[in-house]
């Protein structure tokens, strides 16, 4: 399975909706950062999983994260919507 990658000090949106294949089991404290922006502050290869884990700022580094659980900020799938948009 390819993964996506990052670098520490990257800035990244988790996911919309959770990402239950993450090898590092996806956890309810990770739910609650769903479509939030987060910083990267930690990136570690695991051998067993074949990928890199991350930690972020936001959740104080308490859970381990995929590449996948993650899309660039600038992703153009992304959808940010401010008080008083009109959206259809």
């Amino acid at each position: 399975m390819e993964f996506r990658e990052f670098d520490v000090g990257d800035v990244v949106t988790v996911v919309i909706n959770p990402y239950e294949k993450c090898p590092f089991t996806w956890v309810s404290e990770m739910t609650a950062m769903c479509g939030h922006t987060a910083t990267i502050i930690e990136k570690e290869f695991y051998s067993n999983e074949d990928t890199y884990g991350y930690r972020i700022q936001e959740d104080d580094g308490n859970c381990i994260w995929c590449g996948n659980c993650f899309l660039p900020l600038d992703n153009p799938d992304r959808h940010l919507f401010s008080i008083g948009d009109r959206v259809c």
